[in-house]
C-alpha cells in the first residue's frame, strides 16, 4: 500500500520533467520550431495533475482548495514583483536611473564593463538583500552602459543576474537566506558561512571570465563606440535634469534593507519619493509621469530629438512590466498545490 502511494506521488513529478524536457528541447529538435513557453509547460503539468488526482478519487473541491491555499502563499512574491515594476518606472522618469547611467558613461572604462556589472550587482545585493531589486535597478543601469559600448547583452545580463543572486545569497538582510537558516534551525551566520565554500570559488571563476570577455569587447570595438558615447551623454543631459537629490530613492531602498523594513513598503516608499522628484525636477507631462508607474517609461514622452539608442533601454518598468513573472509564479504555486494532495514533495 505504501509502495502504491509512493508511485502515485512520483508520477506527477516524472510527467512534469517529461513536459519540461520535451517542451524546451525535444519539440525544437523534432520539429525545428520554437520550444514551448515555460508558462505552457507548467499549465500542461498542472492540467495532468488535476485529471490524475480526479482519476484516483479526489474531488474537484478538495483539489481547488489545496491549490487556492498554495497560491495564497505566493501573494508576498507577487506584491514584490508589482513593487519592483512600479519602482523601475518611477526611478527612470525621476532621473535616478538615467543619472546613474550618465555617471557610468563618464567613469566606466569598457575594459572592465562585464566585470564591473558583476561586482557592482554583488555589492548592491549584499547591501540590500534583494536579487530582484538589484537586477531591476542597478542592473538596468549596467545594461544601458553595455548598449552604448556595443557589449554582448547576453554576457552582460549574465553578469548582472549572477552578481545579484550571489550577493543576495550571502546577505544577512536577504529574506530567503533568513528563511533557509530558520527552516534548518541553524544560526544565520553559520548558514551564510556554509555557502562561502561554493559561492566564493564560483565568483572568482566568473570574475576571471568577465574580465577576459571585457578585454575582447575593447578589442572588437570601433570608432562608432565613441560616437555612441558622446550622443548618449548629450541626449541624457538634454532630456533629464540631474542633481544629487535624485539619489534619495536609492538611499531609501538601502536604508530600508539595512533596517530590515518590509521590502514591499520600502520599494513603494522609494517609488513615491521618486514620483515627487520627477514632478519637481523633470520636464515631462504630469500624466506621463504617473503613467510611468503603471505602464512604464516610454521614449515617446520625450519632446526633443534624440540621437542615441541608449534611450531604448529606458523603455521599461511599470506595474504590468513583470506580469509574465507573476503568471509563472501563480502557475507554479498552483502546480505545487496539486502535489501537496499527494504529499509528493515530502515523499
Amino acid at each position: 500500500m505504501r509502495a502504491d502511494k509512493n508511485v502515485n506521488a512520483f508520477v506527477p513529478i516524472i510527467v512534469f520533467v517529461f513536459f519540461l524536457i520535451y517542451g524546451l528541447f525535444g519539440h525544437k529538435f523534432l520539429t525545428g520550431s520554437e520550444g514551448f513557453s515555460i508558462e505552457l509547460i507548467i499549465l500542461m503539468a498542472f492540467s495532468f495533475n488535476v485529471f490524475y488526482l480526479m482519476y484516483h478519487g479526489h474531488l474537484w473541491g478538495d483539489i481547488e482548495s489545496a491549490v487556492a491555499n498554495k497560491v495564497r502563499e505566493s501573494i508576498p512574491v507577487v506584491l514584490i514583483l508589482f513593487s519592483v515594476g512600479i519602482l523601475i518606472g518611477a526611478w527612470i522618469v525621476s532621473g535616478t536611473i538615467p543619472m546613474l547611467i550618465y555617471w557610468g558613461l563618464k567613469i566606466i572604462n569598457p575594459t572592465w564593463l562585464y566585470l564591473f556589472s558583476f561586482l557592482i550587482c554583488i555589492t548592491f545585493s549584499l547591501l540590500t538583500g534583494t536579487s530582484w531589486g538589484s537586477a531591476g535597478t542597478i542592473g538596468i543601469v549596467m545594461m544601458g552602459l553595455g548598449e552604448v559600448f556595443d557589449a554582448d547583452p547576453a554576457i552582460n545580463a549574465a553578469a548582472i543576474v549572477g552578481g545579484s543572486f550571489f550577493g543576495d545569497k550571502l546577505s544577512p538582510l536577504s529574506d530567503t537566506t533568513n528563511v533557509a537558516s530558520l527552516a534548518c534551525n541553524v544560526p544565520l551566520m553559520d548558514h551564510v558561512n556554509s555557502m562561502l565554500y561554493t559561492t566564493i570559488p564560483s565568483a572568482i571563476v566568473a570574475s576571471i571570465y568577465y574580465f577576459f570577455q571585457s578585454q575582447n569587447l575593447v578589442l572588437s570595438s570601433d570608432l562608432s563606440v565613441d560616437g555612441n558615447l558622446a550622443n548618449a551623454i548629450r541626449d541624457l543631459e538634454s532630456i533629464f535634469r540631474f542633481n544629487l537629490i535624485l539619489l534619495l530613492p536609492l538611499l531609501i531602498v538601502i536604508w530600508g534593507s539595512v533596517r530590515r523594513k518590509p521590502i514591499v513598503m520600502t520599494l513603494l516608499s522609494s517609488a513615491w519619493v521618486a514620483l515627487v522628484l520627477a514632478l519637481i525636477f523633470q520636464n515631462f507631462n504630469t500624466s506621463d509621469i504617473f503613467t510611468s508607474l503603471t505602464k512604464g517609461f516610454d521614449d515617446r514622452m520625450i519632446s526633443i530629438p534624440i540621437h542615441s539608442d541608449i534611450i531604448k533601454i529606458l523603455n521599461r518598468g511599470g506595474l504590468y512590466s513583470l506580469i509574465e513573472g507573476i503568471v509563472v509564479c501563480l502557475l507554479i504555486f498552483a502546480y505545487l498545490g496539486t502535489l501537496d494532495i499527494l504529499n509528493a514533495i515530502e515523499r
